[in-house]
């Protein structure tokens, strides 16, 4: 018996663009499992002062972090360092919350797609959570000192989204495959039901 060559289809076109694709082909005007890493961001004040930011450029400290904890927070930070006040100074920190349960829904409008999120649903607590961990590992790693600049995260800039995003085929895609389909693939941040955290 001759051997035979078998094809296969990967879609990877980026998260709307694959779920655009199975929604079209299928027949489907919407689909699930959307997930989108929250942020909250909280910067000082002292970035838009050209005096304090001439003081601590000698000192800046920055860094990123993975937390293993129940939020898997991740937070890429900015500090200015214990030599130029004498106390270390958050001036920003961009914290990541990499493991909640909400999810939303990616649908069809028109010539495009559009997105829903569920930042948080059903988990109030989790963006003061997920906050609470990453300052907690700062003063761990930098002292118990160090100045934390207020933020609301109930304001209007408290959360945000993210550039991770992923999931959206719903129930058409699983385990990186397109259900129902031998040969076909999800190649991109679609096949992930959620973000793994960490490096």
């Amino acid at each position: 018996v001759a051997a035979r060559a078998r094809c296969g289809v990967v879609l990877a076109a980026g998260v709307w663009g694959t779920s655009e694709i199975l929604m079209r082909t299928f027949g489907r005007a919407s689909l699930g499992g959307l997930w989108e890493h929250a942020v909250m961001p909280i910067v000082s004040p002292m970035l838009w002062s050209a005096n304090a930011t001439a003081a601590c450029l000698p000192h800046l400290k920055s860094g990123n972090l993975h937390l293993n904890t129940s939020t898997k927070a991740q937070g890429e930070y900015l500090i200015c360092g214990v030599d130029a006040f004498g106390y270390p100074i958050l001036l920003a920190t961009w914290v990541l919350n990499m493991d909640a349960a909400s999810r939303g829904t990616i649908a069809l409008a028109g010539d495009g797609v559009v997105g829903h999120y569920e930042y948080f649903g059903g988990q109030p607590e989790r963006a003061q959570q997920t906050v609470d961990e990453l300052i907690a590992a700062l003063k761990a790693r930098y002292g118990d000192d160090l100045v934390v600049p207020a933020y609301d995260l109930g304001g209007a800039n408290g959360i945000v989204p993210s550039h991770h995003l992923g999931g959206g085929t719903g129930d058409l895609g699983a385990a990186g495959r397109v259900k129902g389909l031998d040969n076909a693939f999800l190649g991109d941040m679609s096949a992930y039901h959620s973000m793994t955290s960490g490096y």
